[in-house]
């Protein structure tokens, strides 16, 4: 557990450092962007969600059904997250993804195959030391309920390609 703390801490330490390579990545190609942003649609999940305080970090654990037809998508976010270190997620998304209302990075993806054509996915998130991050410590203190959607793009039906895990209120 104690090297988990250690690899979140580097996590966080990173996130400048993945925000500025977003945002050249963002002003180099906008045409690009302004696309992407208005065909993102969203799946709301049923989750189990817990939260869990350790020392001074918050993190939420949780799982939630889906078809099998997102095994494919939900690998190529789990190999994005090995590759840039941590997928962020945003607290109550608006139509259009800004790094302003990121609230959490997630540390973890699981996919475990439960039969009849569905899968049972495992997630953790470190909430982070943002202003939206606070907004989601408030929720866990204050023992409010919330959920997690899926933010997904339909490339051509029936591929799609899922971006994050988003925190919504209920």
């Amino acid at each position: 557990m104690e090297d988990f703390v250690k690899q979140l801490e580097i996590l966080s330490k990173n996130v400048d450092k993945l925000n500025d390579t977003f945002k050249n990545m963002l002003n180099e190609n906008k045409y690009a962007y302004d696309s992407f942003k208005e065909e993102i649609i969203t799946k709301h999940l049923y989750c189990d969600l817990k939260s869990k305080k350790e020392n001074s970090s918050y993190f939420i654990y949780g799982n939630f059904i889906l078809e099998k037809e997102f095994i494919l998508p939900l690998n190529e976010l789990i190999e994005r997250k090995i590759d840039l270190g941590g997928i962020y997620g945003e607290y109550n998304p608006s139509d259009n993804f800004t790094l302003s209302r990121v609230s959490h990075i997630i540390d973890d993806i699981k996919i475990n195959d439960i039969g009849l054509d569905m899968i049972n996915v495992e997630f953790c998130c470190h909430v982070l030391n943002t202003h939206y991050g606070s907004r989601v410590r408030k929720l866990i203190d204050d023992g409010i309920e919330f959920s997690v959607k899926l933010s997904l793009k339909y490339l051509t039906a029936p591929k799609f390609k899922i971006f994050t895990l988003d925190i919504v209120t209920i």
